[in-house]
């Protein structure tokens, strides 16, 4: 059994999520990823998770590795356009509004208090 390799924020990542304290939850959005090539069998993955806060934005998605999570920036319309032209119209991403979700509704409108890390040791 091989083990999973450790990833890292970067320092910038980390200091991105740091000026997240003090700033309320505004609203959640998933893309989506669907592979729409066979209607009868359509893959979805969730791509990325953007967090709205009063005075910014997060993108949240996975690394390049997939063994691990990023934070950078995300601009939906050009990932549509891209994602469009490579792959011909048989995969789609879609944006959902996810705040109302049972996840997310109860954090709506709340400050972030403090943003930490825990070691998984």
């Amino acid at each position: 059994m091989q083990d999973i390799l450790p990833t890292y924020f970067a320092p910038d990542e980390l200091d991105r999520l740091r000026k997240m304290e003090g700033m309320k939850l505004v609203r959640v959005t998933y893309t989506v990823w669907r592979n729409v090539a066979k209607k009868d069998d359509v893959y979805e993955a969730l791509d990325w998770i953007e967090l709205y806060m009063d005075k910014a934005k997060l993108s949240l998605g996975v690394n390049e590795s997939q063994t691990g999570l990023v934070v950078k920036d995300f601009n939906f319309a050009l990932e549509q356009t891209r994602i469009i032209q490579q792959f011909r119209g048989q995969v789609v991403i879609e944006q959902v509004d996810m705040s109302e979700s049972s996840v997310w509704k109860h954090l709506i409108g709340q400050e972030v208090l403090s943003m930490g890390l825990m070691s998984p040791y």
